[in-house]
């Protein structure tokens, strides 16, 4: 029980905040499937306390992520853009420093930086670097040519004889004390929220935004002392981990995923890890919204759940993230915790991150701030009942293994191939067909695809398609002029 100086002191945090711009923390939970939250409907308890703040909070039935790979993604959770507006389409080592420049000319703001402007401190515990970490009075990485390094080095002691039972050694000691230090940060969600309860203890008396991206639940999926058993279930699929593997016909690639899980061990195991890794962050998240409530600020805190993409756990017989654009990659939780100015209540219209950030700054009275340039619009408008939706379609891409776009209705959705290829680059295999149509009333895991039969709903999807991708170049290379023009005015 907390003394009465204890008390005094939450007390006096909260008066300070009482009329102060909120706190708002996003947590991005990297790879995380909307189905597989208890309050999504999964038939487990993976998500106990986050299905607390989803009853007292918002929660968006139909949310999607833009991309299903992870910088793009973020960098359009932070810009309220598309990814084919701010110009990031590609992730890791395939981002050229041709596409950073594009990014930069585009003049996009990102979230950090407007509420640096308005008084925030700003934290950032992440992985990514790079343009992620503008605006950030504290950022906590690993930088990508960091992991290229480590991945590059264990790819040479794994192809010299006999030195491949080192190499997960070689990994984790063999490099940098500054890089292992920085991994440890990365992929162990204990780290970041360690340090983010030491912020707001320094922080509580004025407003701070704080984003924590967690890894755990990326492949290898970080489920510590056994959590994963409680979700083992009585039946499975029969085939191993091994089996799925046969379809990579890339030997690094295989290689690689021989490494971060058994191959004897049956899929259900693996998946039970996945949902372990949830049930580990899920934990540690409610670590942070204890100190908010110790400290006295969490009626004052707008608090985000969401994810950067989802994850494939053999869907279409595909392993893992950065694959497909079906709905187990790119439906993506999302939910807001601030019942201090916002009703509860579960929405099924259909969302994407672009409405992350106008949200956000019309709940902190930042309105006026927002740029002009966004693709997305505020939720609170669905909310508080002023329409009945924001959009007709969602419309996402992926560029990192494959090159496709889809467009999803309420009804139907296609995917597309867009280079004509289709050949995936991770697996070397062809993940489904050129063009994709599926009816979701009746076919929600997109089994049968109907691209053959229904013609007519094919053209119609295949030419809004087209339509929303221009869209988006025109807006990005409008937003390109305006900053160039800006400059020169300047």
């Amino acid at each position: 029980m907390a003394g009465m100086g204890d008390n005094a002191k939450a007390e006096k945090a909260k008066a300070a905040n009482k009329h102060a711009r909120p706190n708002i923390i996003i947590f991005i939970i990297d790879a995380l499937r909307a189905d597989h939250l208890s309050c999504y409907g999964y038939g487990l308890k993976t998500s106990p306390h986050i299905d607390e703040l989803a009853k007292k909070g918002i929660i968006f039935e139909n949310a999607f992520s833009c991309m299903n790979a992870t910088e793009p993604s973020v960098t359009t959770i932070l810009s309220g853009k598309h990814p084919r507006t701010h110009g990031i389409l590609h992730h890791g080592n395939q981002v050229t420093e041709e596409e950073i420049e594009g990014f930069t000319k585009t003049g996009t703001k990102l979230l950090q930086e407007i509420l640096k402007e308005n008084s925030y401190m700003t934290f950032g515990m992440d992985w990514l670097s790079r343009w992620h970490k503008r605006g950030f009075d504290y950022y906590h990485g690993i930088t990508t040519s960091d992991l290229e390094v480590k991945r590059s080095i264990v790819g040479i002691i794994k192809g010299i004889p006999l030195l491949g039972q080192i190499a997960t050694f070689a990994f984790r000691h063999m490099l940098p004390k500054r890089l292992t230090d920085k991994v440890r940060v990365s992929l162990d969600g204990k780290q970041i929220t360690r340090k983010a309860i030491e912020l707001i203890e320094q922080n509580k008396g004025a407003p701070f935004f704080m984003l924590l991206h967690y890894w755990d639940t990326h492949v290898s999926f970080n489920a510590p002392n056994g959590i994963y058993k409680k979700f083992l279930k009585d039946e499975h699929n029969g085939k191993k981990y091994g089996d799925f593997l046969k379809n990579v016909n890339r030997e690094t690639v295989k290689e690689f995923y021989e490494g971060i899980l058994d191959q004897r061990e049956d899929m259900a195991t693996v998946i039970a890890k996945y949902d372990g890794a949830i049930n580990y962050v899920d934990r540690i998240i409610r670590q942070i919204t204890s100190k908010l409530e110790a400290e006295g600020i969490s009626d004052n805190t707008i608090i985000v759940i969401t994810a950067d993409h989802g994850e494939s756990l053999v869907e279409h017989e595909i392993l893992f993230d950065d694959h497909a654009l079906y709905e187990p990659s790119i439906h993506v939780p999302l939910i807001i915790y601030y019942p201090k100015a916002v009703r509860q209540g579960r929405f099924s219209q259909l969302v994407q991150h672009t409405d992350l950030m106008p949200t956000l700054l019309e709940l902190a009275g930042l309105s006026a701030c927002a740029p002009k340039d966004m693709d997305g619009k505020s939720l609170i408008q669905i909310t508080n009942g002023n329409t009945e939706k924001l959009r007709d379609y969602i419309y996402a891409e992926e560029t990192y293994n494959e090159e496709k776009a889809t467009l999803r209705g309420e009804r139907y959705k296609i995917i597309k191939s867009v280079s004509g290829k289709g050949t995936c680059r991770r697996c070397r295999i062809i993940h489904g067909a050129d063009k994709e149509l599926y009816d979701l009333e009746t076919d929600p895991k997109e089994l049968n695809n109907i691209a053959e039969t229904e013609k007519k709903a094919l053209q119609e999807m295949e030419e809004r398609l087209e339509t929303l991708k221009s869209h988006f170049n025109t807006k990005r290379e409008k937003s390109r002029i305006a900053n160039a023009i800006s400059g020169i005015k300047a």
